[in-house]
């Protein structure tokens, strides 16, 4: 017996499995995905894709009927929006028989890299800098030394303060090495699982269309009047900006995807080729 069933809320996209005895579910965090196009390039049974809309906002779809939980979509989900579970428990069947290669861990922070700032001057109100030789505030953050560039640089929220020290969450990076360039100690290691090239074709830009720029994750596509500019030292290759450009005006090609070595299944190394071909836009329209 088997039982398949899919629900949908403007948050959440979830598919129900029901078997005799056991249950799986995979579930899309909608309000977390952004609108790559890795895990519809990715999919074997081609179950997933981002789908155009009239007000030009690309939702995330999936067909239940062709998607088989195979856990290919989830693994390379970067952002892990996407997640599947056996009976209430994680599934990582793929994973557990080193099935799919793993990536290189995204961030590492060395916090003894990281200066300190000097303690405030109990009740005053000014102290002597004795690095800048002046007097400032007596505040904590107009010390010289007290350093939050990761924290006010990262375009996701990847950085927090959490009592007087910074704190990252790795779900939220997108290994778009902004916080590297930002730092001046060294003290942040990204490892990018994309190496490519992008290209924009402004010329094809209309006038008034801020599509690309409102949907990229990591903010490295500004317009100035009629010019429109990819920051390509930012870039995630994580194609949004592709999917969402209706004037084709964008080519993304990666050249690689970093991994670790080894021989793995059939599944890993087509997904892995897949990714590796030139793409430009992939919508399905509504």
């Amino acid at each position: 017996m088997q039982i398949r069933r899919k629900a949908e809320t403007p948050e959440k996209t979830e598919i129900r499995l029901k078997l005799y005895a056991d249950e799986l579910i995979l579930s899309i965090d909608k309000t977390s995905c952004i609108k790559c196009d890795i895990c519809s390039i990715v999919c074997p049974q081609n179950a997933i894709w981002v789908e155009s809309s009239p007000d030009g906002i690309p939702d995330i779809c999936i067909d239940p009927q062709l998607c088989v939980l195979c856990e290919v979509c989830s693994h390379f989900c970067p952002v892990s929006c996407i997640e599947l579970k056996w009976n209430n428990t994680p599934k990582k069947i793929l994973e557990s028989q080193h099935a799919l290669a793993d990536f290189p861990e995204k961030i590492s922070v060395d916090r003894r890299c990281c200066p300190e700032g000097c303690s405030p001057v109990i009740e005053l109100d000014n102290r002597w800098c004795r690095r800048d030789r002046k007097w400032i505030e007596n505040l904590h953050e107009l010390c010289p030394k007290y350093c939050h560039h990761c924290l006010e640089s990262c375009p996701r929220t990847v950085y927090t303060l959490l009592e007087d020290e910074i704190v990252f969450d790795t779900e939220q990076c997108l290994r778009c090495m902004t916080c590297t360039l930002f730092c001046e100690y060294g003290a942040i290691k990204i490892e990018p699982v994309f190496e490519g090239k992008i290209t924009l074709d402004d010329s094809k830009c209309p006038s008034d269309c801020v599509k690309c720029i409102d949907v990229c994750p990591v903010s490295c596509i500004e317009r100035d009047g009629d010019r429109v500019f990819l920051k390509y030292d930012k870039c995630a290759f994580c194609g949004a900006c592709v999917n969402v450009c209706d004037q084709d005006a964008i080519l993304l090609e990666r050249f690689n995807v970093r991994s670790e070595e080894g021989d793995f299944c059939e599944l890993w190394e087509k997904a892995r080729d897949n990714l590796k071909k030139p793409r430009g836009n992939l919508y399905r329209s509504s």
